[in-house]
């Protein structure tokens, strides 16, 4: 069985690198970019990032708030189980909060 976890994280730096792809040590980082719309659904500013590796899968999508000048970051992380998948999800969390302040 596989388990994930989801949390939120949140600032207010812009967002870089829409659409590109890039490597990282131990997997690989995929971008979509909603500014166009993307798989049927209207344009936003929203990007997310897909991150596959050898051991855990998961995603972030970065959007502005709707009511507040800052952005959201919504975590998804799936992993062998429960403690490593939140292992991954504080490791992204605070990457995340170094980078959007």
């Amino acid at each position: 069985m596989r388990y994930g976890t989801v949390c939120v994280s949140q600032g207010n730096e812009e967002k870089k690198n829409a659409g590109k792809n890039s490597q990282i040590k131990t997997g690989s980082i995929r971008t979509e970019d909603y500014s166009v719309g993307l798989n049927g659904l209207p344009a936003s500013d929203v990007l997310k990032y897909y991150y596959r590796g050898p051991d855990v899968t998961g995603s972030v999508v970065i959007r502005p708030s709707g009511t507040e000048p800052k952005l959201k970051a919504y975590i998804s992380v799936t992993a062998a189980d429960r403690t490593a998948a939140e292992a991954v999800e504080e490791q992204i969390t605070a990457e995340l909060e170094k980078r959007l302040k």
